[in-house]
């Protein structure tokens, strides 16, 4: 970081501005031999009801920046929060964001942020309206869509963008501070051009299995590639890395993510392909599994619409299989499952910004 600020330019003054966002996503899951079932499988986590009407999220968000602060807090509800936040303690399970940050250097864009912000790991956010696709990919749902501690964050120039954080556990609001010496997180941005972007966000720290701490290592890298003005491709790749007991061997597990968007002439039309992969033999993320590899495909394809910049419809179909019996027909298991989802996303946003 030292090397790139002594090679900065300096960056222009910018506008103080202040954000104010309501915003309610509802839904709706319609899984054909499901119909009795009222929750999705146990390692979904967005959009998790089925086969009748929810709320996956409504937000209401406060952003202020100055040239040399900022802050950002949101409260939310909905089944979203019901299951990321489940484990948080009660006065801790509406909250979205809870942060604030301080310029370190006037001239520069060098930032020191502490509180509860969205997470520097993967390229999707808990909000679903600012994502490609609708539903949220699977791997999404198994790394953290929110972290509480301290990050120091620099942006030298429009083409890199560095951070790193000391972090209080892996998505976890209500943990001992003490335990921010104990968590690491790193993000890498680089954006050459405007029509690329590479990016690599890792951790290492503790987490809790039961009666034990185990030492996990993750790595998450994506690249964002805008082939024409209304064409993008997206491939990433996340591997974990923890340790079966103490000083005695790893377990590893991947995922691979690929997805193509197109959006039509007029812009309020796009559709989206997407596969993905997950490969955790060892079940150390989707602890619904036992006793069998967890092995899983995803395919799916939506088509958006939006009939102005506050709403959003969207509509996927959904198609889950593998090699192991995660999903129910009635009540007879099967290794293959598909669903189709409607999502309609309203943001309120308004925006007062002054030089």
């Amino acid at each position: 970081m030292l090397i790139f600020i002594q090679n900065a330019n300096a960056q222009n003054t910018r506008k103080d501005s202040l954000i104010l966002q309501a915003y309610t996503e509802g839904y709706i899951a319609l899984v054909p031999g499901n119909e009795t079932i009222r929750e999705r499988p146990g390692f979904i986590y967005s959009y998790s009801s089925q086969n009748k009407p929810a709320i996956n999220l409504a937000a209401f968000r406060v952003q202020y920046e100055h040239q040399r602060f900022r802050t950002s807090a949101a409260i939310i509800a909905g089944t979203y929060a019901e299951k990321n936040l489940a484990q948080e303690e009660k006065w801790a399970r509406n909250i979205g964001e809870a942060y604030a940050g301080f310029r370190l250097l006037k001239k520069e864009q060098l930032w020191l942020d502490a509180g509860v912000f969205p997470s520097h790991i993967g390229a999707e956010s808990y909000i679903g309206k600012e994502n490609f696709a609708a539903t949220k990919a699977l791997i999404s749902d198994q790394t953290p869509y929110y972290e509480t501690g301290i990050r120091i964050s620099f942006r030298p120039s429009e083409k890199w963008y560095l951070s790193m954080l000391s972090l209080n556990g892996w998505q976890r609001i209500s943990a001992p501070l003490n335990r921010l010496g104990a968590n690491w997180g790193m993000q890498i941005q680089y954006t050459p051009t405007p029509k690329l972007t590479i990016n690599n966000s890792s951790f290492i720290g503790k987490v809790q299995k039961g009666n034990e701490e185990k030492t996990r290592i993750y790595s998450n890298s994506y690249s964002t590639v805008k082939i024409t003005k209304r064409d993008l491709l997206q491939i990433g790749w996340d591997i974990g890395f923890q340790d079966k007991t103490q000083f005695k061997g790893v377990y590893i597990w991947n995922a691979f993510l690929a997805q193509y968007r197109h959006a039509m002439r007029n812009e309020k039309w796009a559709f989206l392909l997407r596969t993905e992969k997950i490969s955790d033999p060892h079940n150390v993320l989707y602890i619904d599994v036992s006793g069998e590899q967890f092995i899983l495909n995803h395919l799916s394809a939506n088509i958006d619409w939006s009939p102005d910049k506050r709403m959003l419809f969207r509509l996927e179909w959904n198609h889950q299989f593998g090699k192991q019996n995660l999903f129910r027909d009635g009540i007879v298991p099967i290794r293959r499952l598909s669903g189709l989802y409607l999502i309609a996303c309203f943001d309120l946003k308004h925006v007062f910004s002054h030089k």
